[in-house]
């Protein structure tokens, strides 16, 4: 640190979940602010969206908080997201949210928003990512890593001054981050446009209604033992559900995981040519086009088009939205949504001639392109905004700023 300031654990000086016991002889007919954790916005992060509940519909299964509280996601990704939020905006005084906020509030003679501008950066995400416990896709930052990180705590009145350059600073530069991101969905709206138009114009063109089973071979993959390590190695690429449409694209990643010649013959193999679809949780319905040969694991169906049909032409109209309401229509709704082989396949499509279907895929082509190039630029743009972001924090407590 370029500063002279203390360092103090973040526990000594902020209480770290505060207990319900606080709230314990108020009634359950009092009104309380709600806060879902899809409600804090990582560009902004601000709470957008707040319910308004009876203490006695959410004491016993949310997270409690205040206002002035700071929420700070402690599952993945959302942590790695960036979640985090002062609460000074909630409607009521008593606030309560999703079981995977910490929550922090500051003691006397610490700021709040001193704390939150700290738990939003980088740095302290990057040290709490390494510090996060439990199985993939499941991992949370434990209490006990918020009690015990050291942050530079300057005199009251310097962290005043601090936060209110912050404000002024990242004011601006949060307000280009969002017309940034606004601008990165609109860009990638063009290509749903177009998707929808084209299907409109076949359902007036009378294109005929083809089953996808119908229309090639279709597969769900399966995943050899990990604990026998011969099974993985180099030979082919082993795609999970986070490979499909990793940069929504419509692209697979192949660089994440690898089977051996004996793993393959466990697993399974299509060749080139063939879309994949992610069939179960929160990323169904993702597309992805393969143009070499993959293995998939089980949370992924993938239909090889046979001989007369357009490759590409089935990869677009498995990316078009009005496919993917027919793949949740036809999920089954328990824990997590999730589409067998079988009823994926007995979803319909509208598909027209060769030629015509030829003619589709190169316009689309072409427009994916320049959609792709355009989205690099606003993605470049965007991520030289959050670094400067990233900066103007990092010079706050480093003392820099002031």
């Amino acid at each position: 640190m370029m500063n002279n300031w203390p360092t103090k654990k973040l526990g000594k000086i902020c209480k770290i979940n505060p207990t319900k016991s606080e709230i314990k002889d108020i009634s359950n007919d009092e009104l309380v602010s709600f806060v879902q954790m899809s409600s804090v916005s990582e560009v902004t992060q601000e709470i957008e969206e707040q319910v308004e509940k009876t203490l006695g519909e959410v004491r016993k299964s949310y997270t409690y908080f205040r206002k002035g509280d700071v929420i700070f996601a402690k599952i993945t990704p959302c942590m790695e997201n960036g979640k985090v939020a002062l609460t000074d905006n909630l409607e009521h005084e008593i606030g309560f949210g999703s079981t995977e906020f910490h929550v922090v509030r500051a003691d006397i003679g610490v700021l709040p928003e001193y704390v939150f501008y700290l738990l939003a950066s980088e740095d302290f995400k990057k040290e709490a990512e390494t510090k996060m416990t439990g199985s993939a896709g499941q991992k949370r930052v434990p209490k006990s890593f918020l009690q015990k990180y050291e942050i530079p705590l300057p005199p009251f009145e310097e962290q005043k001054r601090i936060v209110k350059v912050l404000e002024e600073k990242l004011g601006k530069v949060k307000k280009m981050i969002r017309l940034r991101e606004e601008a990165i969905a609109d860009t990638e709206n063009l290509l749903s446009a177009r998707l929808y138009e084209t299907f409109e114009e076949g359902i007036k063109q009378g294109w005929e209604e083809r089953k996808l089973k119908e229309l090639g071979k279709l597969q769900t993959g399966t995943t050899p033992k990990t604990s026998i390590k011969k099974f993985y190695g180099d030979f082919i690429p082993f795609i999970k559900p986070a490979d499909v449409d990793y940069r929504n694209d419509g692209k697979i990643n192949y660089e994440n995981n690898f089977l051996s010649k004996e793993g393959l013959e466990i697993g399974r193999v299509t060749d080139e040519g063939s879309t994949a679809m992610v069939c179960i949780g929160a990323s169904i319905g993702k597309v992805g086009f393969s143009d070499r040969k993959i293995s998939f694991n089980q949370q992924i169906n993938v239909i090889s088009p046979k001989e007369g049909i357009n490759k590409k032409f089935i990869f677009y109209t498995l990316r078009d939205k009005g496919f993917y309401k027919k793949v949740i229509g036809a999920s089954s709704q328990s824990t997590l949504p999730i589409i067998n082989k079988t009823k994926w396949g007995n979803l319909t499509i509208l598909l027209p001639n060769l030629k015509t279907q030829e003619k589709i895929v190169e316009e689309l082509d072409e427009l994916s392109e320049k959609v792709n190039q355009l989205k690099e630029l606003e993605q470049s743009q965007l991520t030289d905004l959050k670094n400067l972001e990233q900066a103007f924090l990092r010079e706050a407590f480093e003392g820099k700023l002031i």
